[in-house]
């Protein structure tokens, strides 16, 4: 279904049935093996020569099912192939049931068909779900299989259990694992530290790591993700950050990697916003969202946040408020959709939709709570603190300028705010004036990107798990 939406984007909604449902090949349908192995060396052959009359969908159901019985070494690769093409199905729903379509039935799911579960919802940056799945495995499977460990520590830091996520990388880091597995592992620690606001602690391990692992193959991602030391500590240093950022984005250009360099854009752009140059980290936010838009919704919530944030800034309110409309269907609960939600708060606001800002805030500030990150609770209370103000509403607003404090201690934002509101209701551009100016989203994703494909399949033969 093609539509265009407000501000002139063509938009195209996919309903899929996925792929056709594949039958049991071995056992009782078809007894005799050498079928299923003539039938699985064909659609390899088919696969190789990407045949016209073979859609890959459906080779890829059809072949990892295959592969447990004729070609159990080739299983790992092929789950990944699962994970690469569910993600690019209509929806989640649809990638879901791609899934499990392709895996067998069967009352004990090996440990690959719970691996491919595990890997989309990654994918998907659908955490709590992925860690579920990691918490049906039993422990005597991680101590085999190291890359469940990985995942696992990596889960809990997405859903922000920082201090067992750190426990569980630290002896990881201990054992000296690969560069690779090593710029994963660190990377998230720093991102934890940051959303703690530990920021000296997250300068410290940028130190100490960035000079071991300049060496492994996914560096490039790990400056994306590290630069962030230097944009949110006490000190900014934005020069070093555009460096780091310059660096990976040189990188990812050489080894062809479009992935990396357009979300590696999108962090260069906030350094720009930061820098109060919004007219050019529009720039980069757009070309970051259009280059990820190719390669499917679930990856451009955080320049596509950022492109909201930026036209709002410049006071394009209709462009602004068009744009973050249009995202909202794409979005889950979380710290993108925070901002988005507060942005719209406020445009209107500023356009006299007093009642619907009200509303909406209020309904975010119930939300935000299961966030679980301190920067985005307190900025929603914040911007919830303003709006209620100009709407008259004074007592609601000192009580969330309160809940802010205590919660998440003083700070100097909070006491300008209070001073402003002290004095009685604002006006819109006065609370638009002390809105929060650089509140953009930073990647720092993508766990499976960042690991070779050796470490993600480390066995050929995964054994049953109940």
């Amino acid at each position: 279904e093609r539509t265009v939406a407000e501000d002139r984007e063509t938009l195209v909604a996919l309903t899929t049935r996925s792929a056709l449902p594949i039958r049991r090949i071995a056992e009782k349908e078809v007894a005799n093996l050498a079928v299923a192995r003539d039938l699985y060396e064909f659609f390899s052959e088919a696969e190789r020569s990407r045949s016209s009359r073979h859609s890959d969908s459906a080779l890829a159901q059809l072949l990892y099912r295959l592969a447990y019985d004729i070609d159990p070494a080739s299983v790992p690769a092929r789950a990944q192939t699962l994970v690469r093409i569910a993600m690019s199905q209509g929806s989640v729903a649809d990638a879901e049931r791609y899934i499990e379509m392709a895996q067998r039935r069967t009352d004990l799911p090996s440990l690959h068909d719970l691996f491919v579960q595990i890997a989309l919802f990654v994918s998907l940056q659908e955490y709590g779900r992925a860690k579920a799945i990691l918490d049906r495995i039993p422990r005597r499977e991680f101590d085999r299989y190291r890359v469940l460990r990985v995942l696992d520590a990596v889960a809990l830091n997405r859903i922000r259990e920082h201090a067992e996520s750190d426990r569980k990388i630290d002896q990881l880091l201990v054992e000296d694992g690969s560069l690779e597995e090593q710029a994963l592992l660190v990377s998230y620690k720093i991102g934890g530290l940051l959303h703690e606001e530990r920021c000296e602690l997250a300068t410290t391990v940028l130190s100490k790591w960035a000079p071991r692992l300049r060496q492994a193959k996914n560096y490039p991602y790990f400056l994306r993700n590290a630069a962030a030391v230097h944009m949110f500590s006490s000190t900014p240093d934005l020069d070093a950050a555009e460096r780091m950022l310059d660096e990976a984005i040189r990188r990812f250009s050489a080894e062809h990697d479009a992935f990396g360099e357009a979300t590696a854009l999108c962090n260069l752009g906030v350094v720009k916003a930061y820098r109060g140059d919004i007219k050019s980290a529009e720039r980069q936010f757009r070309v970051s969202y259009d280059r990820l838009s190719i390669l499917g919704t679930q990856h451009i919530e955080e320049s596509g946040t950022n492109i909201g944030t930026a036209l709002m800034l410049q006071r394009e309110f209709d462009d602004a408020q068009r744009h973050m409309i249009k995202l909202l269907p794409m979005m889950e609960m979380d710290y993108p959709r925070a901002i988005t939600e507060a942005n719209l708060a406020m445009v209107d606001i500023l356009s006299g939709r007093r009642a619907s800002a009200v509303e909406r805030m209020r309904e975010l500030v119930a939300a935000a709570r299961g966030i679980n990150v301190i920067d985005c609770v307190r900025h929603v209370r914040l911007a919830a603190a303003l709006i209620e103000s100009v709407a008259g509403h004074s007592v609601r607003a000192a009580s969330l300028l309160d809940s802010v404090e205590r919660e998440g201690g003083p700070t100097k934002e909070l006491a300008t705010i209070r001073r402003a509101i002290s004095s009685g209701p604002l006006v819109p551009d006065d609370a638009f004036g002390l809105y929060r100016t650089d509140w953009m989203q930073y990647w720092s994703q993508n766990p499976l990107q960042m690991l070779p494909v050796a470490a993600l399949t480390p066995q050929a033969e995964f054994h049953h798990v109940a």
